[in-house]
């Protein structure tokens, strides 16, 4: 029988092979795209890389200078006959990165945000012709989301990997340089009037880019109202004074209580964009407030709905959460009116162990979608009266019709106020909804084809044409 030493030194060598193993596995914390960050694409199309480390700081801060740079040059000087650009940043998630394999590998996200690009770049030369046509530019911002490569079991590496990530996204997302990022890229696109800014994060990319532009969207909100003098909360805001003309957050693996934290501000400093909606897909461009933040889940994803939840209420079990059970509405002795969204049917580790595609209160649409023959290469309503149905909104993108429907028994909405009766409510400018499975099938399936289609519509409805009236309105 070996002895109890020979026992552990066996015992010893095992650990050993494991943890070399383990760490031989794991993906390098370093840059990938030190120089050249750019990549080029076929139809003129220009991709940049911007890449933050574990902690939220730059790798290599001229990344980020020579992606404004591309910016500069596709889009051109408006004052010179620039004709604009179309620019699409992303945010990826969990189980991706800047590296060579993931952008020759047909499952990545690098991979695929390439091709939705030159998809992009056909479609508007389809709409606008050559000689009109847009640059599209793609800025792509990379962090650590893989950490084990190559990848074992997908639930082995899920187990292994989630907490590590979902911190390391925590943290990018409360860096500065995320924030520097996203509104560097706005003011320089800013710079030409047909230029279309669209930012979207995907996954723990969704978490980032919530979390980045929640201060500066109460931020814009406060300084917006008190420069008005309207105390009470009132805040018009120009889109020139905005991140980009259109935020989408899908599948997002944030907790809930961000969302939840934001539109209780939003709802608090009645905080919308200005600028009206397209008449022809809204009655009268006014009835439906214009979206600040969209965001989007798949019903059929269970990395948000199934273990999310699971790993945050095992990771943070030991947290302290309050209730949110005061009856403001009931208490004789309050009279200043507090906001629904503040005194919801579940406490505060439900929000925070939940993400807020799967939180039914905080729902403000429904999402339906269906096919349609007559659709073509451009954007337009499902109605010549859109009117008739107030509280939807539809639009035919591609060869499918896309109906978002207004939930009325949500929290996510603006609360009427007696003391401010000509102030807009109703309507959340901040749209959660739930997508079905045809437009997103699962977590990663978020650049197919439909999906990309309704993305483009939303462009279009969401942001007032460019086009005199009664033309087409160019589309993505």
């Amino acid at each position: 029988m070996p002895s109890r030493r020979l026992r552990h030194g066996r015992i010893s060598i095992v650990l050993t092979a494991m943890a070399c193993s383990w760490f031989a596995s794991c993906t390098l914390h370093t840059s990938y795209r030190h120089y050249p960050s750019h990549i080029d694409l076929p139809c003129n199309v220009k991709l940049a890389v911007v890449e933050l480390d574990d902690h939220g700081e730059f790798w290599d801060r001229p990344q980020l200078d020579r992606a404004l740079g591309t910016i500069d040059i596709a889009q051109g000087s408006e004052k010179l006959g620039g004709k604009g650009a179309i620019v699409v940043t992303f945010v990826h998630g969990w189980n991706n990165n800047a590296s060579r394999g993931n952008e020759w590998d047909p499952g990545g996200t690098l991979h695929k945000f390439k091709d939705t690009l030159v998809t992009i770049a056909q479609r508007e030369r389809e709409l606008a012709g050559e000689a009109a046509q847009r640059a599209v530019v793609g800025i792509y911002v990379a962090w650590r989301g893989e950490s084990i490569h190559p990848k074992p079991v997908a639930l082995v590496q899920d187990i292994f990997t989630f907490y590590s990530r979902y911190g390391a996204a925590k943290k990018v997302a409360a860096g500065p340089a995320i924030t520097e990022t996203l509104l560097a890229i706005a003011a320089t696109a800013r710079a030409n009037a047909k230029t279309q800014t669209i930012i979207v994060g995907h996954s723990f990319g969704g978490l980032i880019v919530e979390k980045a532009l929640s201060q500066v969207i109460v931020q814009v909100a406060t300084h917006e109202t008190y420069k008005a003098g309207a105390h009470g909360g009132f805040a018009p805001v120009g889109l020139a004074e905005f991140p980009a003309d259109l935020i989408v957050l899908v599948n997002p693996a944030s907790p809930a209580l961000y969302a939840r934290s934001e539109v209780s501000a939003i709802e608090q400093w009645r905080l919308q964009l200005a600028d009206k909606m397209d008449a022809r897909f809204v009655c009268q461009g006014n009835d439906s407030r214009r979206p600040i933040l969209v965001s989007i889940t798949s019903v059929g994803d269970p990395a948000t709905g199934t273990w999310f939840p699971i790993g945050t209420k095992i990771g943070y079990s030991l947290e302290r959460f309050r209730e949110y059970k005061y009856d403001y509405y009931n208490d004789p002795k309050e009279t200043t009116q507090r906001l629904p969204i503040d005194s919801p049917p579940h406490d505060q580790r439900y929000f925070y162990t939940h993400t807020e595609g799967h939180v039914q209160e905080l729902l403000s649409h429904t999402l339906e979608t269906a096919p349609d023959a007559s659709g073509d290469a451009t954007v337009h309503p499902c109605s010549d009266d859109p009117c008739k149905t107030p509280n939807k909104l539809c639009f035919i993108s591609g060869k499918r019709s896309f109906t978002l429907t207004h939930i009325d028994q949500t929290l996510n909405r603006v609360p009427e106020d007696p003391r401010m009766p000509a102030l807009p409510h109703g309507f959340s400018p901040y749209w959660i909804m739930q997508a079905p499975t045809k437009i997103i099938e699962n977590h990663g399936d978020i650049f197919n084809a439909t999906f990309v289609d309704m993305l483009a519509g939303l462009v279009v409805v969401t942001k007032p044409p460019l086009a005199k009236e009664g033309q087409p309105a160019a589309t993505p």
